[in-house]
């Protein structure tokens, strides 16, 4: 780091130079007697901390850092003055000046605000180094840099034949990445800091990757110990909950870009099995996952249910494909994003041909927390895709009451021969049976069981119309096996028998 001080006072600054700033951390100390002398200065070295004067000739103190801010935005300043003016501190507390000290100064004073100084400057360079170290990397695992720039940073000058890849996998959280990254190194150094030292390498949607560099050989128990502690300790202090994935082959700094690709792909595949620290060798060779979903390809395809709104076939098929995917340990992040995939598109294609804002804002919350890496489980995906057809099923019910009434009573006409029951209809609507009684009920004030019967009787009406036709035939094609209880039905409804009937509508058809 680098000091400015700037006085008017040649005594002042003599007093100054006798600390002894190199063990505070300084390497340079510069002096000016004018703030034009320290302009130059500030023009020629990159200072890291101002301490200066504020009555001066020509420039004032307050001046001087107010001209050099904007070029040097990182340096900081401490003022001391003679004059116990307000106006004074209160300006300098608006150009966040570290501290405002009056003379004559107290070393204590003025080494506690030199202190504050430092913390500031440390943590600053710090962060513009790792800052630039992660741009560096950035650029490299992009294939904008060459993998022997890695060779730059410090972590990567030396004994780089050991070094290993550990995967942090975590669920959902409110911790801020930045605070994240920095809370895991934290804790993974403070645990393991014996054996091995850790480097941030990059994230991928909710994955923390880092380079390991053993200081010593270490053994498989060993390392299953550390990484258990590992995952203990990020549990027990940061509320997360992780997989661990440790590859233990050594890491080739010059393929690395290749090497990361390599490793997201298979990661990505990686069945979820219930375990949460695995660990790997032989180059990164995850278990090859060949695998097709079967059901989730076959008609009817769910583009096709959803065309027709067939909700009591989508859930189906969505419990078939889980069904499929459990038992033959197929659940990763692949097959997750594979059956999302398939739904998205279904949606799309339906929002094509009716431009529907309900369809619209229940795909794009599927896209927004496939993206998040919400599901980490097929089974809690299954559950979120239930929610979301159920929510357009209750859209398109609200939407078509009275074309589901309509088709109610086409179904029931149109079958009348066959064992019509409000369970027969439920099943062709994909309905439950109580619901749509209810909903009949309710938008026509009848019951779905007189509907039924009202259409035998009248069906019954027409067919008794042709003499060549037995009663008990009649009987049979509206779904009475016993046509004593037709007859008596029949009569309770039309006040005659069926006998009865059929002669008189053939006598007054016969007279017309």
């Amino acid at each position: 780091m680098n000091l400015l001080l700037v006085d008017d006072e040649p005594l002042l600054i003599k007093s100054l130079l006798l600390i002894d700033w190199q063990s505070l951390g300084f390497t340079e100390v510069y002096t000016a007697y004018t703030a034009s002398q320290a302009l130059k200065l500030i023009s020629q070295n990159e200072i890291d901390l101002l301490i200066s004067d504020i009555q001066m000739p020509g420039l004032t103190g307050l001046e001087l850092y107010e001209q050099v801010i904007p070029n040097h935005p990182n340096m900081l300043c401490i003022y001391i003055s003679g004059y116990e003016k307000f106006s004074f501190a209160q300006h300098a507390l608006k150009l966040h000046a570290i501290d405002f000290l009056t003379k004559p100064v107290r070393d204590e004073e003025l080494l506690s605000a030199v202190t504050i100084a430092v913390s500031k400057i440390t943590a600053r360079n710090k962060m513009d180094k790792q800052l630039a170290e992660r741009k560096l990397i950035s650029r490299i695992l992009n294939k904008q840099e060459l993998a022997e720039h890695l060779f730059q940073i410090p972590f990567f000058n030396t004994n780089n034949s050991q070094l290993q890849l550990l995967v942090l996998e975590y669920r959902q959280t409110d911790i801020l990445l930045e605070n994240l990254i920095t809370s895991v190194k934290s804790l993974i150094d403070k645990s393991s800091s014996k054996y091995f030292e850790s480097f941030f390498l990059s994230n991928f949607h909710n994955q923390l990757i880092f380079i390991l560099k053993p200081k010593q050989s270490i053994s498989d128990a060993i390392w299953d110990l550390l990484l258990n502690n590992i995952q203990l300790l990020l549990q027990q202090t940061l509320f997360l909950t992780v997989k661990l994935l440790h590859f233990k082959d050594p890491v080739n700094l010059l393929d690395l870009p290749e090497t990361l690709i390599q490793l997201r792909n298979r990661l990505y595949h990686l069945p979820s099995n219930g375990k949460s620290i695995f660990t790997f060798s032989e180059h990164l060779q995850l278990p090859q996952i060949q695998y097709t979903i079967s059901e989730l390809h076959v008609s009817p395809t769910f583009q096709e249910l959803f065309d027709i709104e067939d909700f009591g076939k989508i859930y189906k098929k969505l419990d078939l494909i889980q069904q499929e995917v459990l038992s033959h340990h197929l659940d990763s992040q692949a097959v997750r994003d594979e059956v999302t995939f398939t739904f998205i598109n279904s949606l799309s294609y339906l929002i094509s041909i009716r431009n529907s804002t309900v369809l619209k804002n229940i795909r794009d919350a599927l896209i927004l927390v496939n993206d998040d890496r919400t599901f980490k489980s097929f089974s809690q995906l299954t559950e979120y895709l239930k929610k979301i057809t159920h929510e357009f099923q209750e859209e398109s019910l609200k939407k078509n009451t009275f074309s589901l009434v309509e088709r109610i009573n086409q179904l029931v006409k149109g079958n009348i021969e066959q064992n019509v029951t409000a369970s027969w209809l439920a099943e062709a609507l994909n309905y439950h049976p109580a619901y749509l009684s209810k909903l009949y009920k309710e938008k026509t004030g009848m019951n779905l069981k007189d509907l039924i019967f009202q259409e035998k009787i009248n069906y019954a009406k027409r067919l008794l119309q042709n003499p060549e036709i037995k009663i008990y035939e009649v009987s049979e094609r509206v779904g009475f096996n016993n046509v004593s209880y037709f007859s008596a039905q029949f009569k309770n409804k039309t006040g005659m028998t069926p006998l009865v009937y059929r002669n008189l509508t053939l006598k007054y058809l016969d007279h017309d």
